[in-house]
């Protein structure tokens, strides 16, 4: 029953794998006259089912569905290639069952297997550079070559580790900015700070910066501040605090002079996900311009406040939704100290969503930063692609951090031969020979999707040598990475466990207990 369910998952994911993937539609049947979603991502379609009509097969379906879905969350990609790796595992693991052998030993044979393979993947791992290079590799992911363009060249402009925020836009075609400095989600406190009407924005120029996250009630809190500002004949002084009541934006306000001294309020960075964002922005702000938190959770008052105490900034810039800092006048020596402690700590988080919230905090730090605008036809266009652009930045993000390898297939080909011939146990060589046909599976599904047929190629692949596969575009053989078709390796390794162990577990899968609808107990 565990394979029947997990057999319709497969099938609906198997399409998409591929260059030239035969797209998914999903239908929500709750709702009449809705036109079906088109999809071409395996990880979403396998989320989109929620249930299959008989219970017995929906536990199989179920368990393969969270797996897809989790591997798209922490790589961004690869849920159709696990998918029909996982399908080979489990099919062969059950016939070798069914005919008596030893399934612990299969599962100590898979897992000693995939991890041999995982090494050589690492072993394979090539930087990718240029802005050709991240093209092709955009596009292997979302298929939408315009879109490919713009990620790679905002990619070979940010880096690795560059901030880009995908925002939708009003227009069909794409939009995209660059942004000088580092900057946060946040606003300005008060429209009336505002310096350009026309881009509502707010900015101060050669600025000194009390940063904080106190709520600051009282205006006879900031004197002693505005004076030390004044006394040093600075230019602008922006307050970063979590609130300032009325009273407080007054004093500001009051003060401005046009052209001589400006005064720009910003809220204190809020929580954003899982990260603590609050913290870190103003530890990197304090860090960016050599200016000291005041913290409320310390009971900190402004009262004694010094010049060394403040932050410098070339410009200051508010929005309603951001504000940024651009020419911080911190410690070169010790931001880079600050970075490389940053950088250091991204490989030991285990989870996703903090691993690319401590990206973004880098990209923050290294000041490159872009804004896209992604449009459609429609709505449902627009979200379709705004999602995709998402993603495949992820991928490209993790594919200058791992590196790539031959992609379509390719890499998983050559991890063949490097499975032992020889075993101690009749099992492990089973293990080994499934874990074979497994790394095999995705290459023929990526050329049956295009409509050739795989056992008229795969031998050709084969006497080719290692980095070769069929280039499904171009119909022949070729050498992968020269003809720009890569893989993240680091997708490829999470792809290949995602696929191993779950197989693995609905393999060993006993008893299955199932929630029961009935309003009784029969």
């Amino acid at each position: 029953m565990l394979g029947r369910g997990a057999a319709q998952i497969v099938g609906a994911v198997r399409p998409t794998l591929g260059p030239r993937p035969r797209l998914t539609a999903i239908a929500d049947v709750t709702v009449r006259n809705r036109r079906p979603e088109i999809l071409d991502d395996g990880g979403v379609i396998a989320r989109r089912i929620i249930a299959l009509a008989k219970r017995e097969e929906n536990s199989g379906a179920m368990l393969l569905r969270q797996a897809l879905w989790s591997l798209r969350q922490e790589v961004g990609d690869g849920a159709a290639t696990a998918a029909v790796m996982f399908q080979t595992i489990f099919e062969a693991g059950q016939r070798y069952s069914a005919a008596g052998g030893d399934l612990l030993g299969l599962r100590a044979g898979l897992e000693r297997g995939w991890r041999l393979c995982h090494a050589a993947l690492a072993h394979m791992a090539r930087p990718i550079e240029g802005q050709e290079a991240l093209t092709q590799m955009a596009e292997s992911i979302c298929y939408d070559p315009p879109l490919a363009r713009v990620l790679g060249e905002i990619f070979d402009i940010v880096g690795e580790y560059g901030q880009l925020e995908v925002r939708t836009g009003n227009q069909r075609h794409l939009e995209r900015e660059y942004v000088e400095g580092a900057y946060w989600k946040s606003s300005w406190l008060s429209s009336r700070m505002i310096t350009d009407v026309a881009r509502q924005e707010a900015q101060a120029h050669e600025a000194v910066l009390l940063l904080s996250n106190l709520e600051i009630q009282e205006p006879s809190d900031l004197i002693p501040t505005l004076e030390l500002a004044l006394a040093r004949n600075a230019k602008a002084l922006v307050v970063v605090a979590k609130s300032l009541s009325e009273r407080a934006l007054s004093v500001l306000l009051l003060n401005q002079r046009p052209g001589q001294f400006q005064t720009l309020a910003v809220k204190a960075p809020s929580p954003q996900g899982m990260a603590p964002e609050p913290k870190w922005a103003l530890e990197d702000l304090s860090i960016l311009t050599g200016g000291r938190v005041f913290q409320q959770e310390a009971r900190e008052t402004l009262d004694n406040l010094r010049w060394e105490d403040v932050g410098r900034a070339r410009r200051v810039w508010a929005t309603a939704h951001h504000f940024g800092v651009v020419g911080g006048a911190g410690d070169p020596h010790r931001l880079r100290e600050h970075i490389q402690a940053v950088r250091q700590s991204v490989p030991h988080l285990q989870d996703a969503v903090q691993q690319r919230a401590v990206q973004e905090r880098l990209g923050r730090l290294l000041g490159g930063a872009a804004l896209l605008w992604v449009g459609g036809d429609t709505q449902s266009d627009s979200v379709f692609r705004q999602d995709q652009a998402e993603r495949t930045a992820r991928a490209l993000r993790m594919a200058l951090h791992d590196g790539v390898g031959p992609g379509g297939g390719a890499a998983y080909l050559a991890c063949q031969s490097l499975l032992p011939t020889t075993t101690t146990t009749e099992a492990e060589r089973v293990a080994y020979r499934i874990l074979a046909q497994a790394l095999e599976a995705p290459t023929r599904t990526i050329i049956s999707n295009a409509g050739f047929e795989p056992s008229e190629w795969l031998p050709q692949i084969q006497r080719a040598g290692p980095g070769y596969g069929f280039d499904v575009r171009v119909g022949r053989v070729v050498n992968m990475p020269d003809a720009g078709i890569h893989d993240t390796i680091s997708v490829l390794q999470a792809a290949l466990r995602t696929a191993v162990t779950t197989a693995s577990l609905a393999l060993s899968a006993e008893v299955l207990v199932q929630p029961s609808h009935a309003r009784g107990l029969s």
